[in-house]
């Protein structure tokens, strides 16, 4: 790992924080296997995670690890996507009731991403696991910032306003209704 020069304006606990943060992105765990406090290790993860010589160093080494794996982002989410938006038909075919599992050789690299294996059971069935779509599908929206906290959307989102458009009317003598109408 080259030194950068603002490498050299961290503390050795600030260098394993960043390190251990490379691990696994998780800014608690890695304060406290940096050796910061258990009790104080949210706190300081989060304050580490905004201090501009940590931040430039901890993306100054996720562009190194890219570059020596030779994996960029774009093909990350090209992965997810394939992942995310598979079509179980590209697998399975039904016809006249049977199904017909298609021949692998067939399928694209991004078809056969999707599955995360293949079994025969006792019986003689096929057992086909796909990946998890949901997972791949919250780690997309997760790249491209559509799960931020503390973000108030400018007009209702469609559930929003679905329950809206429901609610009855409230009866101020029902006991039951204990919700304030602006939480809704």
């Amino acid at each position: 790992m080259n030194k950068s020069s603002l490498d050299y304006r961290l503390t050795a606990k600030q260098r394993q924080f960043v390190n251990e943060f490379l691990i696994d992105l998780n800014a608690t765990q890695a304060a406290m296997r940096a050796g910061y406090s258990t009790r104080t290790a949210h706190r300081i993860g989060a304050e580490n995670l905004q201090k501009p010589a940590i931040k430039a160093e901890i993306d100054r080494a996720i562009q190194e690890r890219s570059k020596q794996v030779k994996i960029d982002a774009d093909q990350v989410i090209k992965r997810l996507e394939a992942i995310a938006f598979a079509d179980f038909g590209n697998f399975v075919e039904v016809r006249n009731g049977e199904m017909i599992i298609k021949d692998t050789e067939t399928l694209t690299p991004n078809q056969r991403a999707a599955v995360s294996g293949i079994s025969k059971s006792k019986d003689g069935g096929v057992h086909i696991r796909m990946r998890d779509s949901i997972a791949a599908l919250k780690l997309i929206g997760l790249h491209l910032g559509m799960f931020q906290q503390n973000q108030e959307p400018t007009e209702p989102t469609p559930i929003k306003r679905i329950i809206l458009e429901h609610v009855p009317p409230r009866d101020q003598n029902d006991a039951h209704n204990n919700l304030p109408s602006e939480d809704l």
